[in-house]
């Protein structure tokens, strides 16, 4: 059964399965009206963080330059996203012990929900490096002349993973997407390519992560961030790589923005 059907079945029970090497579980995550994630009545805008470990978050870096948008992230490593989640205690309640939070709730203005995206949806392995933030659900390649470090593997896990088509469904229609963080460890431009192209002309800053034409890939079939930038071009983006001046072999991984040109972008508040 598809991850996106166990969201939103209103009559799904909580149940687990086990094999002679996992021990799965399905639970509800989050609170849905018509089949979109609940934001407050006065959001003017949404803000996709696909990817987020626990460091350099949009909760914490984004949402307090938009204070009216809401954040939608998805963490599929179960340690990280329950640090995530673990921030809507303080948040709401501040010291406070024993409260409750509304469910997926770490910010008032935000949601983290507990799946990886992926082209086909389902569950997936992916793969555990000892480097949280090298974690993939793409294979490594141990030829790479570069991040060596996100080789040492630790461990594999099997993790709810959602379309793209399907993610983007749980955002309400009617909102821009003032900015779209992605950082999906060497799947970033196969997810760009299937973001709906109505949901794509919504975004204003689109944001994510590649490897330089001077390197080989960190992760097996990974897309150069050139082949990115020319389809967000062919798509009305304006930006670049920014691999001007780079040597070989050095500076191997950027982390472009591209804003989208019909758009003239507010200033952060």
């Amino acid at each position: 059964m598809r991850v996106f059907t166990l969201l939103l079945s209103v009559l799904h029970v909580s149940s687990f399965s086990k094999t002679d090497t996992q021990l799965l579980a399905s639970t509800q995550v989050a609170q849905l009206r018509n089949g979109k994630i609940v934001m407050p009545e006065d959001t003017d805008g949404i803000i996709v963080e696909i990817g987020c470990s626990d460091r350099n978050t949009a909760d914490d870096e984004l949402l307090p330059q938009y204070p009216k948008s809401f954040l939608v992230s998805f963490e599929p490593m179960l340690d990280k996203y329950a640090v995530l989640l673990a921030r809507g205690t303080r948040r709401y309640h501040g010291a406070g012990l024993d409260m409750a939070v509304p469910l997926g709730r770490h910010h008032h203005r935000g949601v983290v929900l507990p799946f990886a995206v992926s082209p086909k949806g389902g569950p997936l392995e992916m793969h555990i490096s000892k480097i949280a933030g090298c974690s993939s659900l793409l294979e490594m390649n141990n030829n790479t002349v570069w991040g060596r470090f996100c080789l040492d593997k630790m461990e594999t896990r099997m993790v709810d993973t959602i379309r793209m088509e399907d993610a983007m469904a749980l955002l309400p229609d009617d909102l821009p997407i003032r900015y779209f963080k992605i950082d999906a460890q060497g799947l970033d431009g196969t997810l760009i390519g299937e973001i709906p192209k109505a949901v794509l002309h919504r975004i204003m800053v689109i944001e994510f992560e590649s490897t330089t034409s001077y390197c080989n890939n960190l992760y097996k079939g990974q897309v150069k961030c050139e082949v990115i930038a020319r389809y967000l071009q062919k798509e009305g983006f304006n930006g670049e790589c920014g691999l001007k001046g780079v040597k070989k072999g050095g500076n191997c991984e950027v982390e472009p923005k591209f804003t989208n040109s019909r758009y003239r972008l507010p200033p952060p508040r």
